[in-house]
């Protein structure tokens, strides 16, 4: 009741509340079948919203200079839905309304609320997603699969159901660490790594190995009284993850620990170029789930080869000047869209924006460990996107809000 109350009460708190709430309903629309109705209706009901702020604050309009880049990325991206009839870029171009929005919006945001909604959220998805997974998931050549932890089991998009529960790592590890030790959050940050272990996605392993080593050389060189508690965090880790491993094995009908060691050697094997046999056995093809593991890696080096030879070759620079010449096709990352599908225009504006958003933070007196939140949080940004095509995904665009918050707490949006 209280909780409720102070949602009711302040502005920001209701805020969040109503973002999160907006998130949920975009996500789980997967599992209806005719999930149409729910997406017009988180857009219908963020417009009534935005109406009702709009009609009690009175928004400097001069205010508008400072999302520039987001503004004529949006007047692109609609141009783009005309020409080329794509509701792809129709729904980036309504979510990135959406982010513009919020931006306006917001005149003082905070981070801590923030971080907790998205912490809180993710542990809906994992008890959402510990039901599918229980139940085997997505029927498939290995029949009951234990495979891909996910919430939807969407085959297209089964690595990119891990971004919810990444950030909700992510942003609960930085909380017990530069906020404070709260235990429920240390109880849904292990739940979360664990969600990324069984998704057996080798890009979250190696993103969240590569977070670990950037937390761990800002703790030795920046805060060297937070290295103890630091290891014995990551002992914490290694012991709860590896017993809920083995303990979940027991459980199910399959050998995680094979399906892990096939995934990682894929991995390894795919880096070295060599070929391994893998023994068919009667409970599932582990040669398949091999195959088609190195066949995933190769969908994404060919994307960037055939990019790489296209540039080297003076056309895509200059068929994406202005618009393409031909149809649009999907891509396996969201920066290969940008820069293949896209107005070429569209990316400048990008990478302008965010260089925009570093430039505000590290001029401001804020303290190092702002500095590397907002750091880390782009930088994953930028390897997600780069590994995953995510544009259609609203915890991008959350992230996305993030990263544009520095502008908005440099504006007085309102005039009370």
């Amino acid at each position: 009741m209280k909780f409720t109350t102070e949602i009711i009460k302040n502005y920001n708190n209701r805020l969040v509340f109503f973002l999160l709430l907006l998130a949920v309903l975009n996500q789980i629309k997967f599992l209806f079948p005719n999930y149409e109705f729910f997406y017009y209706a988180y857009v219908g009901i963020f417009a009534c919203y935005l109406s009702l702020i709009f009609y009690k604050k009175k928004i400097q309009s001069n205010k508008i200079k400072y999302y520039f880049p987001l503004l004529m990325m949006m007047i692109l991206f609609f141009f783009e839905y005309i020409i080329y009839n794509s509701r792809f870029d129709l729904k980036i171009f309504i979510l990135l309304n959406l982010v513009m929005a919020l931006c306006f919006l917001i005149c003082e945001f905070s981070e801590r609320k923030f971080f907790l909604g998205i912490i809180y959220t993710s542990l809906f998805f994992f008890i959402l997603g510990s039901y599918g997974w229980l139940d085997g998931g997505q029927g498939g050549i290995w029949g009951k699969q234990f495979v891909y932890f996910s919430y939807h089991y969407l085959e297209s998009t089964r690595n990119e159901d891990a971004q919810i529960f990444f950030y909700g790592f992510l942003l609960s590890l930085f909380y017990i660490f530069f906020y404070r030790l709260d235990w429920k959050i240390l109880i849904i940050n292990q739940l979360n790594l664990l969600a990324l272990l069984l998704s057996f996605s080798r890009g979250f392993y190696l993103i969240t190995i590569f977070n670990f080593i950037l937390i761990l050389l800002f703790i030795i060189f920046i805060r060297k009284d937070k290295l103890k508690e630091f290891l014995i965090y990551i002992i914490i880790c290694l012991i709860v993850s590896f017993s809920s491993f083995q303990l979940l094995n027991n459980t199910v009908k399959v050998d995680m620990n094979k399906i892990f060691i096939i995934k990682v050697f894929s991995l390894y094997n795919f880096a070295i170029k060599k070929e391994i046999m893998i023994n068919k056995e009667s409970e599932y093809d582990k040669t398949h789930l091999y195959k088609t593991s190195l066949q995933s890696l190769t969908f994404k080096v060919d994307d960037w080869s055939s990019f790489v030879q296209e540039v080297t070759n003076n056309k895509i620079i200059f068929n994406n000047l202005i618009y393409k010449n031909d149809e649009k096709n999907y891509t396996e990352s969201s920066l290969l869209y940008f820069l293949k599908e896209l107005n070429i225009i569209i990316f400048i504006l990008l990478c302008y924006f965010f260089i925009l958003q570093i430039y505000q933070v590290y001029k401001k007196k804020e303290n190092n460990e702002q500095k590397l939140i907002f750091s880390i949080v782009l930088i994953n940004f930028i390897l997600l996107n780069s590994l995953y095509n995510c544009l259609d995904d609203i915890w991008n665009y959350l992230i996305f809000l993030y990263l544009a918050l520095p502008l908005s707490k440099k504006l007085i949006i309102f005039k009370i």
